[in-house]
């Protein structure tokens, strides 16, 4: 599942990287790339029980293409990344395959025939990450080489 996102301020850095020579636009391209995937890795942290939300976020390059990154969350990994980012809205939450819905309550099981979810509002932290990347590029470009 890919989705696109439009962020105001893109069109000047997209402007900036052109200007700027080769190696060092794909150098500047590495930097945005990783400074997005560290901040979303900190902000997707709040929400992490497993880690799964956590060892589902990438930081990708295009073998065929040094100007091409992609971070992002592999659904495969944590099929629940997308609620917890983009949210849901309210539903009911039924049994699938036994008569009602079990969980534990201190000492107890409650069971139910159906639960009404009230929706939750989303915590976009890629769109978050990527939102502060753009207003700090310069600061981050402009940061010295980090050895390997």
């Amino acid at each position: 599942m890919r989705i696109h996102i439009s962020v105001d301020g893109l069109e000047a850095v997209g402007k900036t990287l052109e200007e700027l020579p080769q190696k060092t636009a794909s150098t500047a391209l590495l930097k945005m790339s990783q400074f997005i995937y560290d901040k979303a890795l900190s902000n997707a942290d709040a929400h992490t029980k497993t880690g799964a939300l956590i060892d589902s976020i990438f930081n990708e390059g295009d073998t065929g293409d040094p100007f091409v990154r992609t971070v992002g969350f592999n659904t495969s990994m944590a099929p629940h990344a997308v609620f917890v980012h983009w949210g849901t809205r309210p539903h009911k939450i039924m049994p699938v395959n036994k008569k009602a819905l079990r969980w534990t309550n201190g000492g107890g099981f409650i069971f139910a025939k159906f639960v009404n979810h009230p929706g939750y509002a989303g915590d976009p932290f890629l769109v978050n990450a990527m939102n502060e990347a753009v207003l700090n590029f310069d600061k981050i470009i402009n940061q010295p080489n980090r050895e390997p």
